[in-house]
């Protein structure tokens, strides 16, 4: 996974990043 693909996730997911 590349990290456009880690950053697009979190965007998606805002709850994963905390």
């Amino acid at each position: 996974m590349s990290s456009l693909s880690a950053k697009s996730t979190v965007m998606l997911n805002p709850t994963f990043s905390g």
